[in-house]
């Protein structure tokens, strides 16, 4: 599918108060020292939103309705397809296209409203963001750190390098994902929101800004099993996707494995042992550890693992609920596999978390990029400091919170604007849902049956 959308410009204004606005104002927050991490807090929260929307997969009302289907003797729902005609990429192209365009006017009219450039900027990321009360916008101490990074690149006149790290693939769980592994609608959409902040930024700030996505799928290979093939493959079709688009200028999928430093492998083995060795003394962070691995049992691969969709299903259900009444034994034994093995590799995820913020690995890649290891961190798993960008329009057909990698795009086209996100593939097939497929087979969404 080739989807050309146009990147635009708004010249009414951009540069209108530039000059007054590097001048003359002073700030309400403080100024930060170096970058904070907070990988050395002695009780991490390990559990985010984010972890709580992917793990939504085992309290569905679909999985029960999928396993009364199978316990019952009935066959699940077959998967319908059809192929996307010319005309209808023509109207997905239009409607990303409106969708950036309408969002990145959104975004300049709250930046607007501030009274410096740097201000102007804290104001596009505070409207392009989610869970603005759990970031504490309006806290100058707890956004001093982002505030002072934006800052600094205005000073010295350079583009802002917005660094996000996500995805790279998708969760190899078959009722969240089916069997598909290359990015779909729910990726293209988070790109097109992404570049409107790009979009606004550039319209405030003429050296413009790009947002990094830096991609942490090919860092949970060891651990939850991500397959070296399918990143790789996700992260060359993104790329194509993202010409295709029209934003590649402003949003980019880096190859984060390419970029590790070299003290990552040693990071990471000694801050996986740490874990462990906190978890043996410490009973609030072996509470937090096994939060954690109730999250993570839902992304394993259990592609590899050759078992069905039906075995899929009721072996979720024997971890979700291990009181179903009548479970089969071969279903309590394959929940029981996939709990062992999420409990055998949760210090290890642990530890590849906190490497990835104890070596400042978005510094490490912005220095190999770019040549300028300054960053604006932006998040997935909203907390205090930290603009967490919002990947989708608000929309009554996708799962709230959701990321594209724990889910497959849907699109419903009854109406004439956006109105998409990313759902379960569980729940796309037990609704009737098509999936919508490219000319190369591809499928790139899943609409809703009228």
């Amino acid at each position: 599918m080739k989807i050309q959308t146009g990147a635009r410009r708004n010249p009414r204004t951009r540069n209108q108060t530039e000059e007054k606005r590097r001048t003359g104002h002073r700030s309400p927050h403080r100024a930060a020292g170096p970058h904070l991490h907070h990988s050395d807090r002695t009780h991490t929260l390990l559990t985010s939103a984010a972890n709580k929307a992917g793990a939504a997969i085992g309290s569905v009302p679909e999985l029960v309705q999928a396993y009364k289907l199978i316990a019952d003797g009935n066959k699940l729902p077959d998967q319908r397809t059809r192929a996307l005609a010319e005309s209808e990429e023509a109207v997905v192209r239009g409607r990303l296209d409106r969708l950036r365009q309408a969002t990145a006017d959104k975004y300049i009219r709250a930046g607007q409203r501030a009274s410096n450039i740097s201000e102007s900027i804290m104001a596009v990321l505070r409207s392009a963001s989610t869970k603005k009360q759990t970031i504490r916008f309006e806290d100058p101490e707890s956004m001093r750190v982002t505030y002072e990074a934006v800052s600094q690149f205005v000073q010295r006149g350079a583009p802002v390098n917005l660094v996000l790290p996500i995805g790279g693939g998708k969760a190899a769980n078959p009722l969240k994902t089916g069997e598909s592994y290359l990015p779909d609608l729910s990726e293209h959409t988070s790109a097109i929101m992404l570049a409107a902040i790009a979009d606004a930024i550039r319209e405030i700030y003429t050296p413009g800004a790009h947002v990094f996505m830096v991609p942490d799928a090919g860092l949970h290979s060891d651990d939850l099993g991500m397959s070296a093939t399918e990143h790789a493959l996700h992260l060359r079709r993104f790329a194509q996707d993202l010409v295709e688009l029209g934003v590649d200028r402003q949003v980019s999928m880096v190859d984060t494995l390419a970029l590790l430093p070299d003290q990552w492998a040693d990071e990471v083995t000694v801050r996986s042992a740490a874990t462990r060795g906190q978890v043996a003394v410490d009973p609030i962070m072996a509470d937090s550890v096994n939060a954690q691995v109730r999250s993570l049992q839902y992304s394993l691969n259990l592609r590899i693992m050759g078992w069905s969709y039906e075995d899929v299903v009721q072996a979720m259900m024997a971890l979700a609920v291990p009181t179903t009444p009548d479970l089969r034994t071969a279903a309590k034994e394959r929940a029981l596999t996939i709990l062992q093995r999420t409990r055998e590799v949760a210090a290890r995820y642990v530890g590849t978390n906190h490497a990835l913020r104890s070596l400042d690995l978005p510094s490490h890649v912005m220095a190999a990029l770019t040549g300028d290891p300054s960053y604006v961190r932006l998040t997935v798993h909203a907390k205090p400091g930290e603009p967490r960008p919002s990947l989708f329009p608000s929309s009554s057909v996708a799962r709230p919170g959701l990321l594209p990698m724990h889910g497959v795009g849907v699109w419903d086209w009854r109406e004439d604007k956006v109105r998409a996100g990313a759902t379960f593939h569980l729940e796309a097939r037990m609704r009737g849902h098509v999936a919508v497929q490219d000319k190369y087979g591809r499928v790139l969404f899943y609409e809703p049956s009228a």
